[in-house]
């Protein structure tokens, strides 16, 4: 019981966030069957809405799928075993942070850097590796400007 009341507070955490295309990606990702489990923390009290333009955040919501993507074709895991990725949200200064953190990859990090880097060519994001020795990834935005 507890673990269902904790789903539904992510739930709820994400439903605030004011991107529709967001919103159901996110809520629906776990309905698709893929070799990659996603686990969602947002900061509480988070809302994109107000700190970014329609078109940002349509920006950011591609961005976030696209390289959710890229983490889910990159690596493969063995024997049907499932990856898992930690996509955290959550504001620093004027910035928005979507980071993201590989738990178990066993795919090519160079590859992996490409395609995130990419995703952000042309938009006004830039894209950080936390760690180059880890599939770990930060899509930084600037926001309430």
């Amino acid at each position: 019981m507890e673990r269902i009341k904790e789903q539904m507070a992510v739930e709820s955490k994400i439903a605030k966030l004011g991107i529709p295309s967001l919103i159901f990606y996110l809520q629906s990702f776990r309905s698709t069957s893929s070799n990659l489990e996603l686990d969602v923390h947002v900061d509480d009290q988070m809302t994109l809405i107000n700190n970014l333009s329609q078109e940002e955040g349509a920006n950011l919501a591609l961005a976030v799928i696209q390289t959710i993507r890229a983490y889910q074709y990159s690596s493969k895991s063995s024997r049907g075993e499932s990856r898992k990725l930690f996509l955290s949200l959550y504001e620093e200064g004027s910035e928005l942070i979507v980071r993201f953190e590989e738990e178990g990859s066993l795919g090519d990090p160079e590859l992996l850097r490409q395609q995130i880097y990419n995703v952000v060519q042309g938009k006004k994001m830039k894209a950080e590796q936390i760690d180059p020795t880890q599939a770990s990834f930060e899509l930084r935005v600037p926001c309430g400007a």
